[in-house]
């Protein structure tokens, strides 16, 4: 990155940067002078074992083994991405603690790469004390290890800095994207650090990994990998990515979302049935696209709120039209409010699952249009969304591409799935650009979808397959009924 020297700094331009080594003079100095001007502003001070989880151990780079340090200290923290199959080097075990301890055992053993690396470059940077998860937590001691994954947050704030191994490759230097967990349910442990802090961020409780708050949004990620309807890890219900040991993303996007994430047609009320036995409404933040107003106010409304802005937007008295002849709009939610008790009786038997009324419709899947990746690799597909009256009416978005050429239908097999309503959406701000230059006005108003795999419950208890979206015109057409839903 390149900024200029004005008084005011500004970021010029951004670049690969292709260096052969570490200029470790350059590094210190960068550290030097951000603890001068920032004052620990940019990361812990020194601090002590009462401020961090019991059991915590540090690397000692001087001595190459690993301790429980004693009084003041500071140290750097490492993250980077495990190996992906098989693993032969070392870990920090209940069976080897001891070992571990003694000074230059680390010389030893074989050690990944970026560990070996890291401790080098900290070596040289002047840090006695370097906090790696796999050497610093008993990765077997299931008394001490909830409690270090659950202050991943403290860890890393407490650290003087964060080494982020962000490499371009899967080999065992480290790996790009999402973490590769040595036990695939350590998943929901790992991010406990990170949902501790989004909590206060979001100032909402987290539910497996996603914010109660935004719920309606957060239930709409992609998964184009491999996946289980199943789930991937036991416990964890399917409507969140904690259950997919594969990457998620949103809208099939890799960067951070946009302004208009958040901006969702509110259309469900959301229930949960807590894990501890109790059963709740949740408190969802609702909101009609750019307006934060609940729907049992705009159930009140003769007319949905205007939008702000004209570019790619319809007419007010359009968008009025539309949701009012659509099955599900405010109006008919906030009518739909009761949960059927049978529903509510199973969802008992599903601890972490969602309950909530909303319509859902039989389609079927078209064949699919594929997404490569940067070296013509088949990662994903998109497929067509298609009624009983084989019109076209959405796209179910970024699924693994063999699980579509396996369940599209064609012209000799017609395969069904349930898809259920979600919330709604305006489409992204340059297809309906698109739309408004080819005056389809009436496909700029979406509905999010879920395709489910539903169990064989007299209620209708389903999981999680995958995400789409239905043009909100045409879901009338796909003859949808209402149902509550457990979404397990």
């Amino acid at each position: 990155m390149t900024y200029s020297n004005d008084n005011t700094c500004v970021l010029t331009s951004i670049q690969e940067w292709v260096v052969p080594f570490f200029d470790t003079k350059l590094l210190s100095s960068w550290l030097k002078e951000c603890e001068n001007r920032h004052a620990g502003q940019c990361g812990g001070k020194d601090t002590g074992k009462d401020n961090l989880p019991g059991g915590f151990r540090l690397i000692n780079t001087y001595e190459d083994n690993i301790i429980e340090p004693n009084g003041s200290f500071h140290y750097v923290a490492l993250s980077y991405m495990w190996k992906v199959g098989p693993d032969n080097n070392i870990k920090l075990e209940k069976g080897n603690v001891d070992l571990l301890a003694t000074p230059h055992s680390l010389r030893e053993v074989q050690l990944p790469n970026i560990i070996t690396d890291a401790i080098t470059l900290c070596r040289d940077l002047g840090q006695r004390y370097l906090w790696i998860d796999r050497l610093c937590i008993v990765q077997d001691d299931e008394i001490t290890k909830p409690g270090q994954i659950n202050a991943m947050d403290t860890i890393y704030r407490s650290a003087s800095f964060t080494i982020i191994g962000a490499l371009n490759t899967r080999d065992d230097i480290g790996l790009p994207g999402s973490r590769q967990l040595s036990i695939a349910s350590d998943v929901f442990n790992a991010f406990s650090g990170v949902s501790n802090a989004l909590r206060e961020s979001f100032n909402s409780h987290m539910l497996f990994g996603i914010p109660e708050r935004y719920i309606a949004v957060c239930l709409c990620w992609d998964c184009p990998g491999p996946f289980s309807p199943r789930g991937d890890i036991h416990n964890v219900p399917s409507w969140s990515w904690v259950s997919s040991s594969s990457a998620v993303t949103y809208d099939g996007e890799t960067e951070i979302p946009g302004p208009d994430f958040l901006r969702v047609a509110s259309l469900i009320y959301f229930h949960y049935q807590d894990p501890d036995g109790s059963f709740r409404k949740l408190d969802v933040e609702e909101r009609w696209v750019q307006n934060i107003i609940s729907i049992h106010e705009l159930s009140e409304r003769v007319e949905l709120p205007p939008l702000s802005g004209s570019k790619g937007l319809p007419g007010e008295w359009r968008t009025n039209r539309d949701w009012k002849e659509c099955p599900q709009n405010p109006w008919a939610t906030h009518e739909q409010q009761a949960l059927d008790p049978d529903a509510r009786f199973v969802a008992a038997m599903f601890p972490g699952s969602l309950v909530f009324n909303t319509t859902v419709a039989s389609l079927k899947i078209g064949q699919p249009s594929t997404h490569t990746d940067s070296k013509g690799h088949i990662v994903a597909s998109n497929a067509s969304l298609i009624n009983t009256n084989d019109e076209t009416v959405g796209t179910l978005r970024t699924m693994d591409c063999r699980w579509i050429e396996t369940h599209c239908s064609n012209d000799e097999v017609q395969k069904w799935f349930e898809f259920v309503v979600i919330s709604g959406r305006l489409q992204d701000y340059f297809k309906r650009k698109a739309s408004a230059w080819e005056e389809r006005y009436s496909d700029i108003w979406e509905l999010n979808v879920m395709m489910v795999e539903r169990l064989p419950c007299k209620p209708f208890v389903s999981r999680r397959i995958g995400i789409g979206t239905v043009t909100m015109c045409k879901w009338k057409d796909c003859s949808p009924r209402w149902e509550t839903v457990v979404l397990c």
